[in-house]
């Protein structure tokens, strides 16, 4: 039966029948299944393409990393301009991989196809070696780690966690004073590991804290601090956290008060993994 017309110019009119209706709300659904498929294709092309792209530059670029490190081994630490070279070299090498790293992540996060291995994980191994690379990468910064000599296993992906450590690090020396310490710590509580990683430096405002982990965010407040990245560090190290049945959050008295961030881990697997092995 066809619904009267609107008696007002502002009033939209309504002439359907309930079967043609019922037709076009058809139509549109496989419209939208079509949408849904073709922008299913779009994702796997997208995937496919950072997946060649990120093999192509890979590739080359540990060779050079592989042939700097291999020369900056050999070569006397006398503080020469070869050194220096060889050592900016490094360091940029670096900031590449880590970014096509960060692409790729990115990708596969939205695809929800990340690649996660849970195994019982040594956290005071990883936080030595971890500390040990942070400390090789920016050599000027003093990052400090106290931790117990004992350290209970936790129940994660070790790759992934070093990634988030790494992370936090890193935002932390890039956003403090180079006089400075940037502190790593751990303590157990209620079944589960709480990293911390604090540091003195510009700190984060009530206002800028709820946007912290959102891709691309920078304050405004610290828009003249030219920081190398995509802005996706904390995002994807919050994103990794949620798929590895972590926390990660940040806590700071504010404005250049410094911030610590917190990753809150499992010591045991959850039970429904338990069951599956």
């Amino acid at each position: 039966m066809s619904q009267p017309k609107g008696d007002s110019p502002d009033q939209p009119a309504y002439d359907l029948s309930s079967a043609e209706l019922s037709a076009r709300i058809h139509e549109l659904e496989i419209e939208l299944v079509a949408c849904r498929a073709d922008l299913a294709t779009w994702q796997q092309r997208c995937q496919e393409i950072v997946r060649i792209v990120s093999h192509d530059l890979r590739g080359p670029l540990t060779l050079i990393s592989g042939y700097t490190q291999s020369l900056l081994a050999r070569m006397p630490d006398d503080g020469t301009d070869d050194r220096a070279a060889l050592l900016a070299t490094a360091q940029a090498t670096y900031r590449l991989e880590k970014m096509i790293g960060q692409i790729v992540d990115h990708t596969r996060l939205d695809a929800n196809l990340l690649d996660l291995r849970f195994n019982p994980v040594d956290l005071g191994l990883l936080l030595n070696d971890v500390v040990r690379k942070a400390g090789r990468r920016h050599n000027s910064r003093d990052i400090k780690l106290e931790r117990p000599h004992h350290l209970p296993l936790v129940w994660s992906d070790q790759r992934r966690i070093s990634q988030i450590i790494g992370s936090l690090i890193s935002n932390a020396v890039n956003y403090s004073d180079e006089s400075t310490p940037v502190l790593v710590s751990v303590t157990t509580a209620d079944e589960r590991l709480v990293l911390r990683v604090a540091d003195h430096g510009v700190g984060i405002t009530a206002d800028e804290m709820p946007h912290l982990f959102e891709k691309y965010y920078r304050p405004e407040r610290l828009r003249h601090l030219r920081r190398e990245g995509l802005g996706l560090s904390l995002a994807i190290a919050r994103a990794i956290a949620d798929n590895l049945g972590a926390s990660l959050w940040a806590e700071s008295p504010g404005a250049e008060r410094g911030a610590t961030f917190y990753l809150s881990l499992p010591l045991t697997a959850p039970a429904d993994l338990e069951d599956e092995e």
